[in-house]
């Protein structure tokens, strides 16, 4: 976990150790100076005969104190520019890692984890660290050098006063207050932990309900939905008063404490006869001690709740990915698009089967309807050519090769894929088409368009191509969004193109066109459709039909409906195109 925030910071070596170096500066001046400069000048300044010195002794005196708060002001800038360069160094590539491991991780890990928990770890746990570690690194060397030049300092008078005694005794409650901290902070990462989990649960519930903006209304959900949100922020607000209340108690604690150091001072002082310089130089010395405790002491609190966070995020960062390029890699140079599932397995949990032991040939060039009844397994069959899933048993080919030999960019370049609900990104239809392949020209673009019966109603639009299509194509209507999502499959030019209900939004009218555009692909690629209106799927070559996770047969339309009863029952229902 903790190589996540050291191993970017070699690449910022020489700013980080002028950083730390910077703030040893600074905290031996505040420690050791300041009270060595009020001893030193005190004794010049309020003698009885001071009118005595010379007015460049004087100005020499007099300018100490300034020539340490100069030395403390430039050491303070530079510690805080030079850590604050390395803190922003490391969470920019603490995102990044966070960011890329979403993108390779399975698409079970997704269905087992809201995307609110997600949101929540990328945007809140990894703020939560950039503060603490920007906190942590300006001063965790600034506050321990300060404590140390003030101890340095007690020693200092305590060889003068040939004394040990004099410096058990003022130091005597530091130990106090360092147990009195870490009773503390081992009590505060449990209520930190809270904290971040209540964040996860107020995310996931703002993350469905924005998600969820429809049905809500339809069903009249306004006030279940702020009663259950309004939950969440009160136990979220109970969790976070627990750390305030944790945190906040750290300062008085040692703020007594120092109390109790500076009321020995003054015993030891009417005992002793200690000057009034060295006991003014003594206290702040003592002062200089215990105000670094009191602030680490916090900066302890604000670790547990970094640490907290950066454990969430470790834990999605170290996740294995299953979807993995074998280093032996098959080459596949030009993909004809044939397709082979051997004995093959699947399920999303582990007690509930989806595929079982299925098994189908897919001949390059061909078109193909997958039909059957809802949970059949048509879906997840196409979803796993793509490897969005890996099989739990059985193997799957392409042109002959297995696919989990393949490099995962060579096999899905070589697939266009047009879900069910396909989402929009919030870009204008330009960009969001050119997504099918980056290095489209303009021209083919537009041809995409065309084929998917688009161009019509994108020109309709004021800013034709450059229109906006609003958060998840929200400005569009479900058919239009369907067409573009069709183009920018097409424009892939993939040798395998995979409809998974890609027609379900569109009227009859648009639907027959869509059919049309698919059938000039006939001959040219591998077309699987899956649709529930059989209407629109019995003029291709094949059609296989899913059963209970099986395939239960496999031919051409006309032979289906007289020796399979259960494709004549379905097209008898659907085949009217409802």
């Amino acid at each position: 976990m903790k190589s996540l925030l050291w191993k970017p910071l070699k690449a910022m070596r020489s700013r980080w150790i002028m950083g730390m170096a910077m703030a040893m500066v600074y905290g031996l001046s505040r420690g050791f100076g300041i009270p060595f400069v009020i001893k030193l000048v005190f004794p010049k300044v309020f003698r009885l005969d001071a009118m005595d010195l010379g007015l460049g002794s004087l100005l020499f005196y007099c300018s100490l104190p300034a020539f340490v708060a100069a030395i403390q002001g430039v050491s303070y800038v530079l510690s805080i520019y030079s850590m604050q360069v390395c803190a922003v160094a490391v969470m920019s590539e603490l995102r990044r890692l966070f960011f890329e491991k979403l993108q390779h991780l399975p698409l079970t890990y997704f269905n087992k984890n809201p995307s609110g928990t997600l949101i929540a770890r990328g945007l809140q746990d990894t703020a939560v660290v950039q503060a603490v570690f920007q906190q942590v690194t300006l001063d965790a060397l600034r506050h321990p050098t300060t404590l140390l030049g003030a101890f340095a300092y007690l020693g200092y008078l305590c060889v003068q006063k040939a004394d040990v005694f004099f410096l058990l005794l003022f130091l005597g409650v530091l130990p106090v207050c360092v147990f009195s901290i870490r009773f503390i902070g081992r009590r505060l990462r449990l209520k930190a932990q809270a904290v971040q989990e209540e964040l996860m649960h107020i995310s996931e519930r703002l993350s469905q309900n924005l998600s969820a903006v429809r049905e809500i209304r339809a069903f009249q959900l306004e006030r279940y939905e702020l009663e259950k949100f309004a939950k969440s922020t009160s136990l979220l607000g109970k969790a976070q008063l627990k750390v305030i209340s944790y945190t906040i108690s750290i300062g008085p604690i040692v703020e007594a404490l120092a109390a109790l150091g500076i009321g020995a001072a003054l015993a030891y002082t009417y005992f002793h006869s200690i000057a009034f310089d060295e006991f003014s130089s003594l206290c702040l010395a003592l002062y200089l001690c215990y105000a670094p405790l009191k602030e680490l002491g916090q900066l302890h609190a604000k670790i547990q709740e970094g640490r907290v966070s950066l454990e969430r995020i470790a834990k999605l960062i170290h996740e294995p990915t299953i979807e993995s390029n074998p280093k032996d890699a098959l080459p596949l140079a030009v993909c004809q698009g044939a397709l082979r599932f051997e004995g093959v397995d699947f399920s999303y949990a582990s007690n509930l089967p989806v595929l079982k032991c299925f098994s189908a040939v897919l001949q390059a060039g061909k078109s193909y309807a997958l039909v059957g009844p809802s949970g059949a397994g048509k879906s997840t069959f196409a979803q796993l050519i793509p490897r969005f899933y890996e099989v739990d048993g059985g193997s799957i080919f392409l042109d002959e090769l297995p696919i989990t030999r393949l490099n995962l960019e060579d096999l899905r370049r070589q697939i266009a894929f047009v879900p069910q609900d396909p989402v929009l990104f919030n870009d204008t239809i330009y960009n969001n088409i050119r997504m099918g392949n980056l290095k489209a020209s303009q021209e083919q673009i537009e041809a995409a368009a065309r084929d998917a019966y688009a161009h019509g109603f994108i020109m309709e639009q004021e800013h034709g191509y450059a229109t906006q299509v609003g958060d998840r194509g929200s400005c569009l209507s479900g058919g239009q969004r369907q067409r573009i999502a069709l183009a920018r499959a097409f424009v892939r030019n993939a040798p395998i193109l995979i409809l998974d209900e890609a027609t379900s939004s569109l009227d009859a009218h648009s639907d027959q066109l869509i059919q049309k555009a698919i059938q000039k692909l006939r001959g040219h690629k591998t077309v699987l459709i899956i649709s529930h209106r059989l209407n629109t799927v019995h003029c291709v070559d094949e059609i296989l039909v899913f059963e209970g996770g099986r395939l239960l047969a496999q031919g051409p339309h006309a032979e289906l409906l007289s020796t399979c009863p259960l494709y004549a029952s379905l097209y008898k229902t659907h085949g009217d195109g409802s």
